[in-house]
């Protein structure tokens, strides 16, 4: 099992750390609870901010068991006593919802699945296609790629390549008499299916448009070294917005496979994303670009306008929850207020002298003073969550906008809603930074090396990982006092003196 932390540091730069690469013997909840709760004592860890982890019961019960364990170690140890701590992968949910679409139309992939499995099985076979694609004049950057079946992204890429090439495969059929035959045969139980026909092909054709924004919502989510957290509403819409467009089609396949996957959706979102942690929410309000406003207008093209007041007003309270939380007090606005002391008039008794002195002690500056004093401080009773959605948006025209710079910038103004930000963009939307280090762990752990003991594998991952890190390769490592002092001297050109000094240590020693 590999657990990986995500956080973003002082200088608001995101960093990912492997910290633990170790064996389960199980794969149940409380085993899975146990190891996470190992790794968070080992690393000193006592503050837990959310666990990026898939569906799968086992991990429900593995979060429960984390949440039961930490509160005693300290009374901070949660936010919002765990309420949002389990986030769900999203590329794991994307999967499922792909695949229920891909049930519709699987015997159209797997009769082109079959052909490029013939085509790649040998030499002999490739080269023959080569001349086909050649006589049919196909231009080409690169030939087709096999799928891995349960794995719908490599599907796509898959179906996106081998469509150029329709002409060549009709081909084959004409010069390759073994190409025809090989589909006759059977495959395990059953009768291998293809070749490929129109239909397959003109499938394959509208399924790469259909799955390409799939596919990119994947590979952006994918990203560990990027903050992607913030993008979770803007990018979801426009796959719901996509489904349910194309469930109004009149191609009665096209419309099928999409209420199947609109019903996957609505499984893992709910009807109105209230089955989504809403922490993913509150990381679109923290883009200086979209705020409250677009998270409002995303709703508003999808539900009715009382569901969006809804939504809106529950990822406000959310917001300020988690400020309440990390200033530690219940009442922002009381925490804030100032207090003035007694006024005192300063009058005398009556008659005119006393009225004369009256009006010459009145300090005009000072009423001024007390005047714009009482005007900041209604400014400043103002709480972080307040002066930022009041505050203006920063453009959407940027295409290089870098949040994580913005919010280095200008966390200055928001000094609490600054650290909410650093946690909650920091929210990884997928588990494939952990499962990437099985793939180096495929790399260390090589048949010239099968014997080495868990431990120096953990070892050995781990230490790559965090050598690769920009975190210790920014590092700037401070001079000793000694080395300061060699430093002044070379700088003032003492060059000769510091020569005759190390002379006459070294003939006194």
């Amino acid at each position: 099992m590999v657990i990986t932390a995500h956080f973003i540091d002082a200088e608001w730069v995101l960093h990912k750390w492997i910290l633990s690469f170790t064996p389960i013997a199980n794969h149940k909840g409380d085993g899975i609870g146990k190891l996470i709760e190992t790794c968070l004592i080992d690393w000193g860890i006592e503050r837990l901010f959310t666990i990026t982890m898939d569906n799968a019961s086992a991990n429900k019960v593995a979060i429960t068991y984390v949440k039961k364990k930490l509160p005693n170690w300290s009374v901070n140890s949660m936010v919002l006593n765990g309420l949002y701590m389990h986030v769900r992968c999203l590329a794991h949910i994307i999967n499922l919802i792909v695949q229920d679409g891909l049930a519709e139309v699987n015997h159209s992939i797997a009769s082109i699945r079959n052909a490029v499995k013939y085509v790649r099985s040998s030499p002999a076979r490739l080269q023959k296609f080569k001349t086909c694609v050649d006589r049919e004049k196909i231009s080409y950057g690169g030939l087709m790629v096999l799928d891995v079946p349960t794995r719908w992204n490599s599907t796509y890429l898959m179906l996106h390549k081998v469509v150029v090439f329709e002409k060549a495969f009709d081909r084959m059929k004409e010069d390759d008499g073994h190409y025809a035959n090989w589909f006759v045969e059977d495959e395990g139980e059953k009768k291998r299916e293809g070749p490929p026909s129109d239909d397959d092909w003109g499938n394959a054709r509208w399924l790469v448009n259909f799955l390409s924004i799939f596919y990119y919502v994947t590979l952006k989510f994918s990203s560990s070294l990027d903050v992607t957290s913030n993008d979770y509403l803007n990018e979801m819409a426009k796959v719901l917005i996509h489904l349910k467009s194309l469930a109004t089609s009149s191609d009665d396949l096209l419309r099928k496979m999409a209420e199947k996957m609109e019903q996957k959706f609505a499984k893992y979102g709910g009807e109105s994303f209230d089955q989504v942690n809403m922490l993913l929410f509150v990381a679109n309000v923290l883009d200086p670009r979209c705020k409250l406003e677009f998270v409002t207008f995303c709703f508003s093209s999808m539900y009715e306008s009382r569901k969006v007041k809804e939504l809106k007003s529950n990822i406000k309270e959310l917001l300020m929850k988690l400020y309440n939380s990390y200033i530690g007090g219940s009442d922002v606005r009381s925490s804030g207020g100032v207090c003035f002391g007694d006024i005192h008039d300063g009058g005398g008794g009556g008659g005119s002298g006393g009225a004369s002195s009256s009006i010459m002690s009145i300090d005009l500056f000072s009423s001024f003073k007390m005047m714009k004093q009482n005007s900041n401080d209604d400014i400043s009773s103002k709480n972080d969550v307040e002066k930022y959605l009041t505050d203006a948006n920063e453009s959407t025209n940027n295409a290089h906008f870098d949040i994580l710079t913005w919010w280095k910038l200008n966390g200055h103004r928001y000094l609490i809603l600054s650290q909410i930000a650093k946690d909650v963009l920091a929210i990884p939307m997928s588990t494939v930074a952990s499962e990437s280090a099985f793939s180096i762990g495929g790399r260390v752990l090589d048949p010239f090396r099968s014997s080495l003991t868990h431990k120096t594998v953990e070892s050995l991952i781990c230490t790559q990982n965090w050598l690769r890190s920009t975190l210790l390769g920014e590092r700037i490592i401070q001079p000793t006092q000694e080395e300061t002092e060699f430093y002044e001297v070379i700088e003032a050109g003492n060059m000769l003196l510091l020569y005759f000094d190390m002379l006459f240590w070294l003939f006194h020693s």
